[in-house]
């Protein structure tokens, strides 16, 4: 299939500028989703295996919780395209396989067989009369063998099962270390703003007791340094690094973050989240909670911050320049970063906290 914009019906998708609309407005819709659904069209009518669709999004060999991962993706897809359970289409699932993307219209083309968003049953073969003695015998074996494959395999007796299906093990992260988000807005004076989004994931992830997080004055050490990561994380004695990226806009703040197992330098989980500029505070609270989900920690707790004003936040973020040097002046700075804050949030729990400490 050729051509950057795709008709899908009412939609059209435009994979040149990564967006996806209807009736000319654009839908939101995450890179992770965006990846699959790209490649659910450009192989419309043919099966896309689960394998091949971890492939595409995440890469070959990564450690990934697949079955949470791929079935996200895919019911945001057909979030997007407005499915409905009572007149599915575009997307059907095939069993234990994986999916196949059915449009009437695509791209004007000729019409799918297969429209619907059914499960594929398979044709029942007839019996003759006369043999179905015969046949129910073998039947009987059969089932029997094969319950007694599926005890087998259920108690992974032996580890047949992990060889059988050659199972890896996820591997454990105790330790992790945050190094500083690159700031990809185009605009040096923005550095600001991801160095403070990197202090506040640290800041939320180290209230996990379950996990070991390094301090932010040695993660920035690290800033702009184009090293190995399984250098760097056996410097810091840890066993994940998390890295990523952030580009604000007047509206929206776009972030990606991707958690690597150090040792052998692999990718354990990455995402990417769109916000809109009043609600970035919430990213790295969510952030932590979903990285204490991955490595199977319990949660941490989450900020009682309801909501926050994005000039007070981005004030609060201010600071951190200030708060780092020792001169009196400096710390008055951050002072006056954290009054106009609160002047503009009277609620910001966390800045009055920072301001106590400024003033101690």
């Amino acid at each position: 299939m050729t051509g950057g914009q795709i008709k899908i019906d009412e939609f059209s998708l435009d994979r040149d500028r990564y967006e996806l609309l209807r009736a000319g407005r654009p839908i939101k819709l995450e890179k992770l989703p965006m990846e699959l659904l790209i490649l659910l069209v450009e192989k419309n009518g043919h099966l896309v295996t689960r394998q091949e669709i971890i492939e595409r999004l995440w890469g070959a060999g990564v450690f990934l919780d697949t079955e949470h991962g791929v079935n996200t993706a895919v019911r945001k897809v057909r979030h997007a395209l407005r499915y409905d359970t009572e007149h599915p289409r575009y997307i059907q699932t095939v069993t234990g396989k994986g999916y196949r993307f059915v449009a009437e219209k695509l791209n004007g083309g000729p019409s799918s067989s297969l429209g619907s968003d059914q499960h594929q049953v398979a044709p029942q073969p007839k019996t003759a009369p006369g043999n179905r003695r015969r046949w129910w015998a073998a039947a009987s074996t059969a089932t029997a063998l094969f319950l007694l494959a599926g005890v087998t395999l259920a108690f992974n007796a032996g580890g047949l099962r992990d060889r059988i299906f050659f199972v890896r093990k996820r591997p454990s992260i105790h330790s992790i270390a945050v190094l500083p988000l690159a700031n990809l807005s185009g605009d040096p004076a923005q550095d600001y703003y991801a160095d403070g989004m990197t202090d506040e994931l640290i800041t939320m992830l180290a209230k996990n007791s379950a996990l070991r997080v390094i301090s932010r004055t040695s993660a920035m050490q690290y800033k702009g340094a184009r090293r190995p990561v399984r250098e760097i994380a056996k410097e810091l004695g840890v066993d994940g690094i998390v890295e990523g990226s952030v580009a604000r806009s007047a509206n929206v703040v776009h972030m990606t973050v991707q958690l690597i197992y150090a040792p052998n330098d692999t990718h354990f989980w990455a995402e990417s989240y769109d916000r809109e500029a009043d609600l970035a505070f919430s990213l790295p609270s969510e952030l932590s909670q979903t990285i204490a989900a991955q490595l199977n920690l319990p949660s941490s707790p989450r900020g009682t911050q309801a909501h926050i004003n994005p000039e007070a936040h981005s004030e609060y973020l201010q600071r951190l320049y200030y708060l780092g040097k020792t001169k009196e002046v400096d710390l008055q700075a951050a002072v006056a970063h954290f009054q106009r804050a609160l002047e503009k949030e009277p609620n910001y729990s966390s800045a009055y906290a920072e301001l106590a400490m400024s003033y101690f």
